[in-house]
């Protein structure tokens, strides 16, 4: 199946924002990953639970329960909530789909499987980006996605309210024109 060339609006983010902004997302996961993993630990010990071997298993088992979770609100649910994951946001970028329009969680899912296939061959597919003439990595081709600059303040803003967005937009424009 070929598609049409992406209309997608605004500047495409340069490899090294997201790059930068890949790296303030694992770091935060990890952050949050460690924190609840040593308190869980903490809990099972305890509680006496490390003792028996169903114990240390159960623990794994929520140690990863927990990390998925994690992992689930800082990209899928933040991409389709807001556009940007934390990273991404504080570097003033957005994903969108390949139309410009709003990330679905579907397809917010998609790019989150997309990362394992970018990563698996020593992260070849996030490398692609820089020979891809659109920009975009693995994960973004097969999500049809692309990740670009917010142009203002109002870009960077959770799309769920189109008429605050709009009216939020309209006054920085009047702003900045006087």
């Amino acid at each position: 199946m070929t598609y049409g060339p992406l209309a997608v609006p605004g500047v495409r983010a340069g490899f090294v924002s997201r790059l930068v902004a890949f790296g303030i997302d694992l770091a935060v996961v990890n952050l949050v990953g460690a924190i609840v993993t040593d308190g869980l630990a903490t809990a099972w010990t305890l509680f006496g639970l490390h003792a028996f071997l169903w114990g240390r298993r159960a623990l794994i088992l929520v140690d990863l329960g927990a990390v998925a979770l994690v992992t689930f609100c800082m990209f899928p649910l933040a991409w389709s909530l807001t556009g940007a994951s934390l990273g991404k946001a504080l570097l003033g970028l957005r994903v969108v789909s390949h139309d410009g329009a709003h990330m679905t969680l579907a397809r917010s899912l998609l790019r989150l499987a997309g990362y394992w296939v970018s990563a698996l061959p020593l992260f070849a597919g996030f490398a692609a980006s820089l020979v891809d003439a659109r920009g975009r990595a693995w994960h973004d081709r097969l999500a049809r996605t692309a990740v670009v600059y917010a142009e203002t303040t109002a870009d960077a803003l959770p799309l769920t309210g189109s008429a605050s967005r709009r009216s939020l937009s309209s006054s920085l424009r009047r702003r900045r024109s006087s």
